[in-house]
């Protein structure tokens, strides 16, 4: 395992960890690589149904290690963009869900990938800065794609423009967050959520996040025949067998057996 990750699997749950407290955990091109790799080989883990996403130290994540930015010829920003978007794909196409646990400053690129996750806890006092325009670079790493889709575009537009903090009660208030949990209990809350998560039916939740990530981009037709083609799927696995069987025998469904 990189030294700059920390993983851990239980219950079913797989917990990520950035771990470079002293740069904030920002995201050099190594850890980048590492979290991407990670998250390619726990796609394929049966045992593992969610994640969990967070940083070590006093930060989820401050962004692009800003030390290794500048200097570039033309295109070297566009690789260095191809390389982030390798992980963002890994984070929003996973099978599985994946909680950000996010405590401290969620800023820049690590604001992107909180965004790509399927929710976010917060702890208490963190502050989420879109901070790209503070460095003269557009938002990136798809802060374009996720913002909008999760306040509005009026509401992304001015959280970008002004590129200033903004606190996890007005996080909250404009659904850029599920829920803010104080200090000491977000990470807890955080494993909480993926655990439920992860014992539900393994084939419907990944059909399930793959169409409801691609539902603003489909029309009512499109989306009637993905529903169509998921249900056709999930109609033949031990799990619907299983969820029937309980619900006659009025007990709690054992799923992914």
């Amino acid at each position: 395992m990189p030294e700059n990750l920390i993983f851990e699997k239980k219950s079913g749950v797989a917990v990520i960890t950035l771990n470079r407290p002293d740069e904030l955990n920002a995201m050099d091109l190594k850890i980048r690589a590492d979290l991407r790799d990670i998250f390619e080989e726990i796609n394929f883990d049966k045992e593992i149904g969610a994640i969990v996403l967070q940083g070590a130290g006093r930060a989820f994540c401050a962004g692009g290690d800003i030390k290794t930015m500048g200097g570039y010829s033309a295109g070297g920003g566009r690789i260095r963009l191809k390389n982030m978007h390798y992980l963002v794909r890994a984070v929003c196409l996973a099978d599985k869900p994946v909680i950000a646990a996010v405590h401290g400053a969620v800023a820049g690129a690590g604001l992107s990938i909180a965004l790509a996750c399927d929710a976010r806890i917060a702890a208490e006092g963190t502050k989420f800065v879109a901070s790209f325009l503070n460095i003269g670079l557009v938002p990136d790493s798809g802060a374009f794609y996720f913002l909008p889709r999760l306040v509005g575009m009026a509401k992304a537009k001015e959280i970008v423009y002004r590129a200033k903090p903004l606190l996890a009660e007005e996080a909250l208030a404009v659904g850029l967050i599920n829920k803010i949990v104080p200090a000491d209990d977000f990470r807890e809350e955080a494993f909480k959520l993926a655990a439920e998560i992860a014992q539900k039916p393994r084939t419907a939740v990944a059909l399930t996040k793959s169409i409801m990530n691609r539902s603003f981009e489909m029309d009512l037709d499109q989306a009637l025949d993905f529903e169509a083609m998921a249900q056709d799927i999930c109609f033949l696995t031990p799990d619907h067998t299983e969820g029937i069987n309980a619900f006659l025998e009025k007990r709690k469904a054992e799923f992914n057996k």
